[in-house]
């Protein structure tokens, strides 16, 4: 019944519009506004997906500075998406319906190519600013009904599972460099991308952390590629490295002992070595770089699988002449508790050794069975 209902007043909205370019809603269409609004509000996952086919791309459309609709834009999508952030907020929300409404949107992004077609001749860019709430509540509420996975139903695991697949390829599009500019690319809306990736890093499941981890890893390889374009703008150069560490700080949060992020922190390393060598005070491009990883490994925890991985480069940045630099890399050599890593490592080799030894016992006490029974 709900289901008639509510696609009764999406064909009216649809059909009531008040010509071509209108720049405010029709009577109709505000009372179906209202209608949709007051069942989302009250946590209908139906009047919440019906608000997402209305919004189209219109969720991401950029807006007037003053929030306003662009021209452009049709007026009942931006309406409809303006009512799905407002009542996204609902305590009556349940974390089921907060994670199909974000799994919609993302669909929505994927198949409107939003993000990737930035013609400057084009009066109606894109716009993330609308997705960042609701990328950040909707992951909470999927990591929650993650916990739960033993008394989930199927419905919801295959949910879960989708959500994730949509957020793994729209991380991976919007990570990718684009044209922008006479011959210049770049990562579009890099300090929103930083939202994004802590908030799928600090809600990840374990069945995706591979899938992620390969996804922040090309996104940090990408950010250190084009910051050191010629070309780059010095404002973008700051937020792709803000990025750069959001992707590595996903990685070192998900899996602290992946081998790439070891090799890519190693890299870094030993350029900003090579150029605090040539120039002892000069703050350049790897310098920054490698402040960065500094920063993040300070901040994450399980960081001595990393800095047993880099221990050398970082034995040379703690006696270079540049200040900062010695500093960041001695913070991070005193949080890391080598001690403890190699501790443990000796409690498992001695575990081994006595699992072998018992190993070897039993074998020559079966050897004697053996010879007794021929």
């Amino acid at each position: 019944m709900v289901v008639r209902f509510v696609r009764i007043v999406v064909s009216i909205a649809t059909r009531s519009s008040s010509g071509p370019g209108a720049r405010f809603l029709s009577q109709a269409q505000r009372s179906c506004i209202d209608l949709l609004k007051t069942m989302a509000s009250n946590g209908s996952p139906e009047s919440f997906l019906n608000l997402t086919v209305l919004s189209g791309p219109a969720f991401y459309a950029e807006k007037e500075t003053n929030g306003k609709c662009k021209k452009g834009v049709d007026m009942l999508s931006h309406e409809s998406s303006n009512t799905i952030l407002e009542e996204y907020k609902s305590k009556t929300l349940s974390d089921h319906c907060k994670t199909l409404v974000l799994a919609r949107l993302l669909s929505l992004f994927l198949m409107e190519n939003n993000g990737l077609d930035k013609n400057d001749d084009h009066s109606v860019k894109t716009s993330y600013e609308m997705l960042i709430p609701i990328m950040n509540d909707g992951l909470a509420s999927a990591k929650r009904l993650d916990n739960g996975r033993e008394e989930t139903s199927r419905s919801t695991l295959e949910l879960l599972d989708n959500v994730w697949e949509r957020l793994c390829l729209t991380l991976s599009r919007m990570l990718s460099p684009t044209p922008s500019g006479s011959q210049r690319i770049d990562i579009l809306f890099a300090s929103d991308l930083v939202n994004f990736v802590d908030s799928s890093a600090a809600n990840a499941p374990s069945t995706f952390s591979s899938d992620l981890c390969a996804i922040y890893f090309s996104g940090a390889s990408k950010c250190l590629e084009i910051v050191k374009m010629d070309d780059t703008p010095p404002d973008n150069i700051e937020n792709l490295l803000d990025l750069f560490a959001a992707c590595f700080s996903g990685i070192c949060k998900i899996q602290p002992e992946n081998k790439s992020m070891h090799g890519i922190a190693e890299q870094v390393f030993l350029s900003a070595i090579q150029s605090l060598e040539s120039a002892p005070t000069e703050v350049d491009l790897n310098v920054k770089a490698t402040l960065k990883i500094c920063e993040v490994l300070q901040k994450v925890t399980n960081v001595e699988t990393t800095v047993i991985a880099v221990f050398s480069q970082l034995s040379q940045l703690v006696s270079v002449e540049e200040r900062s630099v010695r500093r960041a890399a001695g913070a991070v050599l005193a949080k890391a508790n080598i001690k403890r890593v190699l501790d443990d490592a000796q409690n498992r080799c001695k575990v081994a050794e006595e699992s072998a030894r018992i190993a070897e016992k039993r074998v020559l006490e079966l050897e004697e069975k053996l010879l007794l029974l021929k």
